[in-house]
């Protein structure tokens, strides 16, 4: 059974790492493309979005198995995870409430399908 729980963490590490890569990477992307978000340069929202999926692949990674029980590890990932939901969905609702404000006009396809995906 501990066995497949680290085998299970091991698999989805990488994938929350990857994640946050991207997201970060979207930062300057974003800042030198003078993209704005409710009509201002929020182009950092990204990186603050990408530290949860840091956080969370931190967790993964190092098992946290000589700090804490195991319930409290659990409890930490769960936590982690809807950490992770909460950036997102608010990441969301920034951007769609971006898209149907006045400041939408200036939004750009290429804007949209990185910021958005």
């Amino acid at each position: 059974m501990r066995a497949a729980a680290r085998e299970a963490r091991d698999d989805a590490a990488p994938f929350a790492l990857a994640a946050a890569g991207i997201l970060t990477a979207l930062a300057p992307v974003s800042r030198h493309a003078h993209w704005d978000l409710l009509g201002h340069p929020l182009w950092w929202m990204s990186r603050l979005v990408a530290a949860p999926y840091v956080c969370l692949s931190a967790t993964l990674l190092l098992g946290l198995g000589r700090l804490v029980r195991h319930d409290r590890r659990q409890e930490i990932v769960i936590t982690t995870l809807a950490l992770v939901c909460v950036f997102n969905v608010l990441a969301i609702v920034v951007l769609a409430i971006s898209l149907v404000s006045h400041s939408a006009v200036h939004i750009t396809g290429r804007q949209l399908l990185l910021s958005g995906g």
